[in-house]
């Protein structure tokens, strides 16, 4: 398989986000997915997915530890 970050993914993305359940609405310039007590807000539908897939794989204790910060900046700065 081959994806890439384009226009044409923004349609499935906010199939997706529909899919797993959520409701998605706009606010300014932001776009916001709710489900339940969940709320995640981005730029656009493929932002909110993959926020919303850093909550799915990392759960609510998303953020990094000090070590995972440095891995990330040491592999790309």
């Amino acid at each position: 398989m081959y994806v890439a970050e384009a226009a044409n993914v923004l349609a499935p993305a906010y199939a997706a986000l529909v899919q797993k359940g959520f409701s998605i609405r706009t606010s300014g310039p932001y776009m916001i997915a709710e489900r339940g007590s969940d709320r995640f807000v981005a730029e656009d539908p493929l932002r909110l997915l993959g926020l919303v897939a850093l909550t799915e794989c990392r759960g609510s204790d998303w953020r990094v530890t000090d070590e995972e910060v440095e891995e990330f900046t040491a592999k790309f700065g």
